[in-house]
């Protein structure tokens, strides 16, 4: 009967202090994501991830500030039309902590609606003193002839490589200061596409050119600049 009491007792202490040192563990650190419009099937945009919404009424073409979202988990995102609230896609993404990423969403149509590949959201330039750096990404689909397009600065082509839609380059160098950027076919600069005049280069920062049609057109694209 003692060794039965003392049975009972040692299993209680057990059972005691298995809930008083539950174990937790730490949360990960949240990530930062950029979404950017280039859906020209749509005005604007609302964007939910986890049921929550993040961004309200994103025109096409612009793009937001670095949200925060929880990392280390699947959680569904979902692109809304803001005006008819209809669904346009979704999935379940996981993302890593710390990570700070730029999401293009691109598509003419609601059945090409969808997210670009994640691009690391590069905040320096990797490239030395007097200089910045630029990538390009082109989401518009409607051009005509889908030309590959190239970038110009001052008149003097700067892209490593021409790119289709859909695509982005690496980044590259350029020397920091002030320039008049042209959006053309590849090796032919007189099909102008769009601009972006008079912009300062700063030095050690990153710049992302991006392309998003227009709606109706078929020679002249969007264009927006995001600096990090």
């Amino acid at each position: 009967m003692k060794n039965f009491l003392y049975l009972v007792i040692i299993a209680s202490v057990f059972i005691i202090g298995c809930k008083e040192d539950v174990m937790t563990f730490p949360e990960l650190s949240k990530a930062k994501i950029r979404f950017i419009n280039g859906i020209s099937s749509s005005e604007n945009l609302r964007i939910d991830i986890d049921s929550a919404t993040v961004a309200q009424s994103l025109s096409r073409g612009q793009y937001t500030s670095l949200i925060e979202i929880a990392s280390g988990k699947a959680l569904p995102w979902q692109v809304y039309d803001n005006s008819s609230k209809k669904l346009l896609f979704q999935n379940f993404y996981t993302v890593g902590p710390n990570g700070q990423y730029l999401i293009f969403m691109k598509g003419a149509s609601v059945n090409t609606a969808g997210f670009l590949a994640p691009i690391p959201d590069t905040v320096s330039s990797p490239f030395g003193a007097g200089n910045a750096a630029m990538r390009f990404v082109h989401l518009a689909e409607k051009v005509q002839d889908d030309p590959a397009l190239e970038i110009s600065l001052n008149g003097i082509a700067v892209t490593p490589f021409s790119i289709y839609s859909g695509d982005y380059t690496r980044l590259f160098p350029l020397k920091a200061g002030q320039f008049s950027l042209i959006i053309h076919d590849e090796g032919k600069p007189e099909t102008f596409r769009n601009a972006l005049p008079f912009f300062t280069y700063k030095e050690g920062k990153v710049y992302t050119v991006y392309t998003y049609d227009i709606p109706g057109e078929t020679q002249r694209i969007g264009a927006g600049i995001i600096e990090h």
